[in-house]
């Protein structure tokens, strides 16, 4: 052991330093909220209806852009590559969505996914006979389905905790089934002629709108509460070498 942190060695490549290092931590604990506490939290359920209105139309185009009644694209070898494209831009999109997010944050990201969404919802209809621009709307739409399913996670953990947060999504992720299912009944009555194509994706460009207003007020304040304190971990002196030339 070196009785004296401050002595110093000199040689012909400079100045040696001995420092002593304090042998206390710093711990930092991590409080995560009750579960019972997270689902009383209004924003599980403001979240969970987020996620309905928004995912509503990509979830459409996702399961109906082949058979969609309106559209003048009779190539079948057209079709197969709007979906495979498609399915490309949905799986890249997530990293691409989840990278934004660590960037400038939740509300940020979401709000110009959603204004992506009601830009291609509301101009699908007068767009769909033009071949490069049906693919590009497809495109975008896929983009901002794939992006629900990274950036709502990651919010999860933000406000709940790592452990926490997986437990909320996991109840959260109900919504998407729940979206799913109202196009499900949306399909079944455009398909009945019962609603005209246009006032669907008119329909559906509303909910996305509703979205983009309850994301305007939405409070992703944490819930998860950090404790730091000291922890001593050893009594002997540490010493660190640091050569200055």
């Amino acid at each position: 052991m070196i009785d004296n942190a401050d002595e110093t060695i000199s040689d012909n490549l400079g100045e040696t330093e001995l420092l002593s290092v304090s042998p206390n931590l710093e711990k930092i604990e991590i409080i995560e909220p009750s579960l019972k506490s997270s689902l009383q939290d209004y924003r599980t359920w403001y979240i969970w209806v987020m996620i309905v209105l928004s995912s509503s139309y990509p979830y459409y185009i996702a399961s109906n852009f082949k058979i969609y009644e309106e559209i003048d694209v009779s190539a079948e070898t057209f079709i197969t590559v709007v979906g495979s494209i498609g399915a490309v831009v949905n799986g890249l999109s997530r990293g691409m969505w989840s990278a934004i997010q660590d960037k400038v944050g939740f509300k940020i990201v979401y709000m110009t996914l959603l204004a992506l969404e009601i830009l291609v919802s509301f101009t699908f209809v007068a767009i769909h006979k033009v071949k490069a621009l049906y693919l590009i709307w497809v495109m975008i739409s896929f983009a901002t389905l794939g992006g629900h399913f990274s950036i709502f996670p990651t919010l999860c953990a933000k406000i709940y905790g790592p452990t926490m947060g997986g437990k909320i999504y996991a109840i959260i992720f109900t919504s998407f089934a729940t979206a799913t299912l109202m196009n499900w009944i949306l399909s079944k009555q455009t398909s009945k002629k019962n609603i005209e194509y246009n006032v669907l994706f008119y329909i559906l460009a509303s909910m996305s709108v509703l979205a983009f207003i309850m994301a305007i007020f939405f409070n992703e304040t944490t819930k998860v509460e950090t404790r730091g304190y000291i922890e001593n971990e050893s009594a002997d002196i540490k010493t660190l070498n640091v050569t200055r030339k």
